[in-house]
């Protein structure tokens, strides 16, 4: 099993632990603790306990069984409204089954009233006792099942919302280079005759690029500042290969924290739209980089020549950019431009912190 699917499933179970625990907490606060509170003032009274705990198994079936098995299948649904009604009906029995034993087997003590004093609701009509029950009873059982589906429901919506952002991370992600691996291919192909050895250097580097952003950044896991950094290095020592000597590039690092977690390709976004857009062939060009980081705040940097731009979808990595950095950090990042006519710089600080790892 790789990294990434341990963390897939590390993540799956601890979402489902945090939905039972809280089902249960649920379930405790809406009808145990009100039963709970009232055994203290009418500890002889039975129906305080029994209420609650139907409530709770009538939460459980619903939650755990009854709606995902067939209250999402149109052709199943009206299974669901069948257990149900058979659910409530023998739980209303249940919980009328005081005033029924009353009504059939001791009447007249019933009638008398031969009840708890605090009990004052039963001083009433012994059939009107019944049919209120009934009906309150059935209303607080339909409730509680239009619970079950609103927290079914809710956590459906979030893992929906969850799925819906990690397409559009993994789209954002596929445009980042449409054409890179295709240019270095061709630079590759052109250095196999010309020199062997740079060739090989070449492939080796571009293999180290790709198992990257293949494998190991997985879909939307962390990566750190030290594979982002490396993960640079790379992509600068291919453009080399179809560089002048009139580009000056310029990398400064100052790593204080190695393991300093991050998105993966956030950075590289910003050295590729600098490459893409900072480099004349015919005039002299540079590209400066900088990355720093300060407990948990990662500051980037990147600097570079700016030339007239004939592409006229020029900087759509910057903009699929600012919507991952949206996504994934929301406001713990800052992603400032500066278009000048002599210069070009992407300024991007984040604002991270320290995850555990996962075993």
């Amino acid at each position: 099993m790789s990294n990434n699917d341990l963390v897939k499933q590390t993540i799956s179970n601890k979402e489902k632990k945090a939905n039972i625990a809280t089902y249960f907490l649920l379930c405790c606060i809406i009808f145990v603790l009100p039963g709970v509170i009232r055994s203290i003032s009418h500890p002889a009274y039975p129906m305080i306990y029994i209420r609650p705990a139907l409530c709770v198994v009538v939460l459980a079936i619903n939650y755990f069984i009854l709606i995902n098995k067939y209250f999402y299948n149109k052709k199943h649904i009206w299974k669901f409204v069948t257990y149900n009604a058979l659910i409530i009906f023998f739980a209303v029995l249940i919980l009328a089954y005081p005033i029924i034993n009353q009504l059939l087997f001791n009447h007249e003590s019933f009638c008398r009233n031969e009840i708890p004093k605090y009990a004052h609701h039963f001083k009433m009509n012994p059939y009107l006792k019944l049919v209120h029950s009934f009906l309150c009873d059935t209303i607080l059982l339909i409730l509680t099942i239009g619970l079950s589906l609103a927290l079914r429901l809710s956590n459906k919506w979030h893992k929906l919302n969850s799925l819906q952002k990690e397409i559009e991370l993994n789209n954002l992600k596929e445009q980042i280079n449409p054409h890179f691996l295709f240019n270095t291919l061709n630079n590759i192909y052109a250095l196999v005759e010309v020199s062997p050895d740079k060739a090989k250097n070449a492939i080796h580097e571009l293999s180290n690029l790709l198992r990257y952003s293949l494998y190991d950044n997985g879909s939307n896991t962390c990566s750190t500042i030290k594979k982002e950094v490396d993960l640079i290095n790379n992509y600068i020592e291919l453009m080399r290969l179809r560089l002048t000597s009139n580009v000056e590039i310029k990398c400064d690092y100052n790593i204080k924290d190695e393991e300093l977690p991050i998105a993966p390709l956030l950075l590289l976004t910003l050295v590729e739209n600098a490459f893409k857009h900072g480099v004349s062939n015919a005039e002299q060009s540079y590209i400066h980089i900088y990355v720093t980081t300060t407990d948990n705040r990662i500051d980037c940097l990147v600097e570079n020549s700016n030339h007239a731009r004939t592409n006229p979808e020029s900087g759509i990595g910057l903009t699929n950019l600012r919507k991952r950095l949206k996504l994934i950090y929301s406001n713990n990042a800052v992603l400032d431009i500066e278009d000048l006519t002599d210069k070009f710089s992407a300024k991007l600080a984040i604002t991270t912190k320290k995850t555990k790892q996962v075993p």
